[in-house]
């Protein structure tokens, strides 16, 4: 189970009648974790330095282990699905780097129903610029600017070219 604090995410275990957090990495994004986990995480976050929490109500638990379930009936149906070579880079959520091939992508794709989105990782590869390169703009299309706050943390210059569109 993982839990999302402003600034950090902690790994979070239960263990011999004892809840423990462990760091794993900066970024902000919200989780599935149980009710007790909340609780636990709402009553000690002063001491791990949380600082902000908030509930978002999901419909289910993506990309934890707990949509194992899920994966044999997602692959039966990329069988019926005809999927191509990539034209232009495409990357995975699992682990942010570009797919290679048409059979890449339908090995990968699976995981991402359990495994963690590496949205860090992707806008580090996506925005990787020799010095000199030219560099992109960004566009994000649609209400909020969720995608821009993020880039503000994970890449000055990318925040500094992201634009946002209203639909």
């Amino acid at each position: 189970m993982y839990v999302c604090t402003h600034t950090h995410v902690y790994s979070f275990t239960y263990h011999l009648g004892k809840f423990q957090l462990h760091h794993i990495f900066f970024v902000v994004l919200a989780v599935f974790i149980s009710p007790q986990a909340l609780k636990f995480i709402k009553s000690n976050a002063e001491q791990y330095k949380l600082r902000r929490l908030k509930t978002i109500p999901v419909s289910g638990a993506f990309h934890t282990s707990l949509m194992h379930p899920a994966v044999e009936p997602f692959k039966e149906a990329l069988k019926k699905v005809d999927i191509v070579d990539p034209i232009i880079p495409v990357f995975s959520n699992v682990d942010g780097k570009s797919y290679r091939n048409a059979h890449h992508i339908r090995r990968q794709l699976p995981k991402q129903i359990y495994k963690p989105v590496k949205w860090e990782q992707t806008l580090h590869i996506l925005y990787e610029r020799k010095v000199g390169e030219y560099f992109p703009r960004t566009f994000e299309c649609g209400p909020g600017n969720s995608l821009k706050s993020l880039l503000k943390m994970v890449n000055a210059k990318a925040w500094g070219s992201c634009f946002s569109v209203e639909a």
